[in-house]
């Protein structure tokens, strides 16, 4: 604002991978991933609430649709992302509200291992090329949309592999159902303690 006279927008890029399976994982390592997403989200929020903008865009991350293996924390803290979108939209907050999931950018510095390129390479996605997103991001702002999803690569492999993962939420609904009320009741544990997380970080 003392350089600009103003702000006419926000584009939240931050982010942080501590991969490894839930057995694994240590506060430390949770709340390190969290914290970027989750709380940069929040407090960013809180920072802008006194100007009129004209976006306020996050950079989210397909793992928030399709998961990721080793990336529990990571996954929560984009869908995260998504949720505050719309709730911001939903208070009307200053300026229209927007949330990207992206995939793997090449000119990002998130990293990957070889393994999971490989498995990304084998759903049909290739890195995104830094132009590429520039043109996602000014479409964006144009679209009527508070959170829309980027897949970039070989189409048919893409297509295909998103057959297979709704397949396998199909397959997951049948099962939770006949599996009766377990399913619900460890959802709403692990509910009640990432609320419990984020409640203590953020003073709420």
């Amino acid at each position: 604002v003392d350089a600009f006279g103003k702000i006419d927008g926000v584009i939240h890029c931050a982010g942080l991978i501590r991969d490894s399976f839930v057995i694994g994982k240590t506060n430390i390592n949770f709340k390190d991933v969290l914290a970027p997403k989750v709380l940069g989200t929040f407090w960013l929020d809180q920072a802008l609430a006194p100007y009129e903008i004209d976006f306020f865009m996050a950079f989210s991350s397909v793992s928030s649709v399709y998961g990721n293996i080793g990336q529990s924390d990571y996954c929560f803290a984009n869908s995260f992302m998504d949720s505050f979108v719309r709730y911001r939209n939903a208070i009307g907050r200053s300026g229209r509200s927007i949330s990207i999931n992206w995939p793997l950018l090449k000119d990002g510095n998130m990293g990957v291992s070889k393994d999971r390129e490989n498995i990304i390479g084998n759903m049909g996605l290739v890195p995104m090329d830094g132009n590429e997103v520039v043109k996602v991001v000014e479409k964006a702002l144009k679209l009527n949309m508070e959170n829309l999803m980027v897949l970039y690569g070989r189409k048919s492999a893409i297509e295909k592999s998103i057959q297979y993962q709704e397949s396998r939420l199909m397959d997951q609904d049948v099962n939770t159902s006949q599996s009766g009320g377990s399913e619900q009741l460890y959802r709403i544990k692990a509910e009640a303690f990432l609320k419990s997380v984020i409640s203590k970080e953020v003073k709420l």
